[in-house]
């Protein structure tokens, strides 16, 4: 019977399972074998997953260039300056996602190198402020950060910057005109700082929470900013990668408020 199970799963039917309740090392054997055909079902069900959401994301950019290029084929508008800067932005949307999963993919891998050492976090909410001010002026949304010149983290700098601009992202695309998104740290007696992003943006529903760092999952809207659904997933690693916990805190209306662990300097 395992050996026609076995026989079955390698041709891809990963509901296959043995029946556990046989004697002894039987039955213990049984069961490991049923484990392994429920992980194979599971990874099974997310590459499919995977497939799906690929397709959807390049879809979107894939047809809107391609309404473009038919308008101007067929004469309905002219190759203006508006043509052109809609069709590079759709480019650029296809860039940043291939970029995204080329880092994902080097993440997952542990293929990323990652260089810790102590980091002040001004220079770093600095250089983040400067980069990011342009996007929030042209919503109308204010971006206020506090920091002490003199706090130090132990983290990789690069990796730091690219887990505040992906979370500082996330707030600017799911925050209104008039609104504010505040970055600022706290410290803990046991050694760690906490770095907190919030926002007073539309919230995620608690049923949404315990998938929302899973890579390509998006709440509804996110679908329709054009977000990539990796962002909060490439941050996670980041995080943990640096011996740190990320958390998140949400309420529909209410905004988010994400925030992150690191050692504070020895």
């Amino acid at each position: 019977r395992m050996q026609k199970a076995s026989s079955r799963i390698a041709k891809g039917n990963y509901l296959e399972r043995l029946d556990a309740s046989g004697p002894g090392e039987v039955a213990k054997l049984a069961e490991s074998f049923n484990a392994m055909a429920e992980s194979l079902e599971d990874s099974e069900i997310q590459r499919r997953e995977l497939i799906r959401n690929l397709a959807h994301e390049f879809r979107t950019p894939l047809s809107n260039l391609k309404g473009y290029l038919e308008g101007l084929e067929d004469g309905l508008f002219d190759a203006d300056d508006e043509i052109f800067t809609a069709s590079k932005q759709q480019i650029d949307r296809l860039e940043r996602l291939l970029n995204d999963l080329a880092l994902i993919s080097r993440v997952e891998a542990k293929q990323e190198q990652i260089n810790i050492k102590a980091v002040k976090l001004a220079e770093v909410f600095k250089n983040i402020e400067k980069s990011l001010q342009p996007s929030f002026n042209a919503k109308n949304i204010q971006l206020d950060v506090e920091i002490d010149d003199s706090w130090q983290v132990q983290a990789d700098p690069d990796r730091l910057e690219q887990i505040l601009i992906n979370l500082l992202n996330n707030a600017l695309r799911h925050s209104a005109a008039n609104t504010t998104v505040k970055l600022w740290a706290t410290n803990n007696p046991a050694n760690y700082s906490t770095i907190h992003v919030k926002d007073q943006g539309e919230g995620i529903a608690k049923k949404e929470l315990k998938h929302i760092f899973t890579r390509f999952y998006q709440v509804d809207s996110a679908r329709s900013s054009g977000a990539s659904g990796i962002g909060l997933t490439i941050a996670k690693h980041f995080v943990e990668a640096q011996g740190g916990q990320i958390f998140v805190d949400s309420e529909l209306g209410k905004g988010s408020h994400f925030y992150f662990t690191l050692a504070t300097k020895k």
